[in-house]
């Protein structure tokens, strides 16, 4: 049990996106990425939205294709409220 509170300890502190680290328990990225190439890669990009983008781009030809599928996946509606505004600017 001490060995669990320190590995939720040392998550909750970010101390894996520190460095560089995200894991992922319960998703088989190879099976994923193989059988359904499109749908993992909506996951992929979900997974840097809601939980960080750790030096990685966003590529905002692929944001638009799949916007439709992503935008009621957001955890944050600030951030997709700030995602909308970057895709489609107001002509001011």
């Amino acid at each position: 049990m001490h060995m669990h509170s320190e590995i939720v300890k040392l998550i909750e502190s970010g101390y894996f996106n520190k460095i560089g680290l995200m894991c992922n328990w319960s998703t088989d990225e190879a099976h994923f990425k193989k059988h359904d190439p499109e749908g993992f890669r909506v996951w992929q990009l979900l997974q840097l939205i809601n939980y960080g983008l750790d030096g990685e781009k966003l590529d905002k030809k692929e944001l638009l294709k799949y916007w439709p599928r992503i935008k009621g996946r957001i955890f944050d509606k600030a951030t997709q409220k700030c995602l909308e505004m970057l895709l489609w600017p107001k002509a001011s």
